[in-house]
């Protein structure tokens, strides 16, 4: 069981205030920064892995740095992570259309 790297909580605890790993259940951004007032904790309890992994994981969304920045690749491709960019780019705009226009 992995804790929370920034306020230190077990799976399944509700994490820390300020902490910095903790994401808004409304906005899916960085609860520390965010503004929202429908933030529901109970939806954002650490489960052991940084947040967005499993979803990545789910859409099959991998990426690795290339000379040009982060592009997508297929799981397996050595040195590549799940896509935290397009995770975030989807949840703020609901389309998945980060590199659309990348070459």
């Amino acid at each position: 069981m992995k804790k929370c790297p920034d306020c230190a909580v077990k799976p399944g605890e509700q994490h820390q205030p300020g902490c910095d790993v903790e994401r808004c259940s409304v906005c899916k951004g960085q609860k520390l920064s965010c503004e929202c007032e429908q933030h529901d904790p109970e939806q954002t309890k650490w489960d052991g892995e940084w947040p967005g992994t499993r979803e990545c994981q789910q859409r099959d969304w991998y990426a690795i740095m290339t000379p040009k920045g982060w592009r997508p690749c297929p799981a397996g491709t050595p040195e590549c992570m799940e896509d935290m960019n397009r995770l975030a780019y989807f949840h703020e705009y609901g389309k998945d259309e980060l590199y659309k226009d990348s070459d």
